[in-house]
């Protein structure tokens, strides 16, 4: 899944997901859009987060292939 189909499927707003990781919104926004690229403890936290339903190891096969 998608950090963006999880947030939809979810109800949860960018806002709210960025204060349950501690980053800021315009991090999420860019996550959403495909912008940016998660370091390996954020990508690990969204996957913890999101109870494995963004795996943090597509981030890095779609970002660095």
């Amino acid at each position: 899944t998608t950090l963006a189909a999880y947030l939809a499927d979810t109800g949860t707003s960018q806002n709210d997901f960025a204060a349950t990781l501690g980053v800021d919104k315009g991090t999420v926004s860019r996550l959403v859009a495909g912008k940016m690229t998660p370091s390996l403890p954020l990508a690990a936290k969204i996957e913890a987060v999101t109870g494995r339903r963004v795996l943090a190891v597509l981030w890095f096969i779609a970002h660095h292939l």
